[in-house]
């Protein structure tokens, strides 16, 4: 830890931090999950009622629903998850599941890159040491400061090779 810069030293972090995606983007996500539910509660009955012109079949209003429903869950969990930050690893938690990696499992860094559809931000992608693992892919738009960056400027970049 000796390796950060002289003034973060100073103001000792004190670990675990934690991080999460830019509130203004979960508040963006969050909301078109919920223009898309409300859109679903008023379309639905209209369709079963027959007042659309060609209404869909129960069947498919049924599979519709489960597939938006489903859409905005996946939204909802991808956008808050968070990464924890810790003096001797990485942790990147969410509702469902969390995945930690000590240093000595990580072989480097790397930055992916958002479609320009997407905002075109870029993320960080922590490589670990083994080829078997998956990478470490931390949530785009994090709302991140200067020990998130003093941490990850210890981690040495790596390039990508792509898939073997």
């Amino acid at each position: 830890m000796n390796s950060l810069r002289p003034e973060i030293n100073r103001v000792q972090a004190s670990y675990p931090r934690t991080y999460k995606m830019e509130r203004a983007n979960r508040r963006f996500v969050h909301g078109f999950g919920i223009f898309f539910v409300t859109f679903l509660l008023a379309a639905t009955p209209l369709h079963l009622l027959g007042f659309m012109k060609h209404p869909l079949h129960p069947s498919q209003l049924a599979l519709m629903d489960i597939l938006v429903v489903a859409f905005v869950i996946c939204g909802s969990l991808r956008v808050e998850r968070r990464v924890v930050l810790y003096e001797d690893g990485i942790e990147v938690a969410g509702w469902i599941s969390s995945r930690k990696l000590s240093r000595a499992e990580i072989r480097g860094r790397r930055m992916g890159k958002l479609a320009w559809q997407a905002g075109g931000g870029s993320y960080y992608i922590i490589v670990p040491l083994s080829e078997q693992e998956r990478e470490l892919k931390l949530p785009f738009f994090l709302h991140v400061d200067k020990y998130f960056r003093a941490w990850m400027r210890e981690i040495p970049s790596v390039e990508y090779t792509g898939p073997n």
